[in-house]
């Protein structure tokens, strides 16, 4: 019911006149994880708690260098301009830049890195008011500078009234897993009668479905704070330099589920970024699994 506040008195009350009726009945019973799906618990309950699902952001700003060493500068680093919260807290993850071919494409092996170039950010990215970026190209041509932005998402829809207005954890965290655990072991599980009413009717606790990101944010893509360094420790390479590529517009979040992963990137290389994305979405699925 709604009214039931999961994991207290009276809600655990209920499921001890459900257990026993269904194990006086000879019927074995299944829970989910929580009230909610995907996975919800009341131990996270802020969009800002850095275990609440997270998402990329990316802005772009586009630069052409007459000749190599000619100067790009910015102050104040830009927030993306779309569907980004700039009244909540961030984290900035990275400041790349790529050379655009011709096609509109960019080039893989003029992608780099320029994060440690920018002046004014604080140890922790998470202001970027003071910092400035002064950046000299490397060859002549049009560029494109991209500022990847992290953020917790608010509620799967946007709506609370679809939902309870509370955050989905982060499903690719082992804290935020942790946190979920936690409460178990203490609001659900800290009742030793209801404790021993689970273990005789033997059921399944699961994740109901993995309806996971915003769809009023359809340009995001899937995020975890450790993302980066996991990714290098699985797939033998830094995902930094090529982050864009993992940008499909409406394929990550569930209810704005437009496009396969075959889809082109937003911002697409000339080679390899298929290649890429399979790997950031196999690196993904490993976190799910073993988080």
């Amino acid at each position: 019911s709604s009214s039931l506040t999961f994991g207290d008195e009276q809600w655990n009350q209920v499921m001890k006149w459900a257990l026993e009726e269904a194990i006086d009945c000879g019927i074995q019973l299944d829970f989910t994880l929580g009230k909610m799906w995907p996975i919800k618990t009341p131990n996270i309950t802020d969009p800002d708690d850095i275990l609440s699902e997270q998402a990329l952001f990316c802005e772009t700003v586009d630069f052409t260098a007459a000749e190599a060493g000619d100067t790009f500068e910015v102050s104040p680093l830009p927030l993306p301009a779309e569907e980004f919260e700039t009244d909540r807290p961030y984290e900035l993850v990275a400041i790349t830049a790529s050379k655009k071919n011709e096609d509109g494409s960019y080039d893989l092996d003029s992608a780099c890195v320029l994060t440690d170039l920018a002046e004014g950010l604080p140890v922790v990215r998470n202001d970027i008011s003071g910092a400035s970026l002064r950046w000299e190209a490397p060859e002549a041509g049009d560029w494109s500078v991209f500022f990847l932005y992290r953020q917790g998402l608010t509620d799967i829809t946007g709506e609370a009234t679809l939902a309870d207005g509370t955050p989905a954890v982060d499903h690719f965290s082992a804290q935020a897993t942790q946190a979920v655990l936690d409460y178990w072991d203490t609001a659900l599980m800290g009742d030793d009668a209801l404790r021993s009413l689970y273990e005789t009717n033997g059921g399944s606790i699961f994740c109901d479905s993995l309806e996971i990101g915003n769809s009023l944010k359809g340009k995001a893509a899937f995020w975890t704070p450790d993302l980066l360094a996991e990714f290098e420790a699985r797939r033998g390479y830094d995902l930094t330099p090529s982050l864009p590529a993992i940008f499909i517009e409406h394929f990550y979040s569930t209810y704005d589920h437009q496009q396969g992963q075959d889809a082109p990137s937003r911002f697409e290389f000339d080679e390899g970024s298929k290649e890429i994305r399979d790997d950031f979405l196999q690196t993904l699925t490993e976190l799910f699994a073993e988080k």
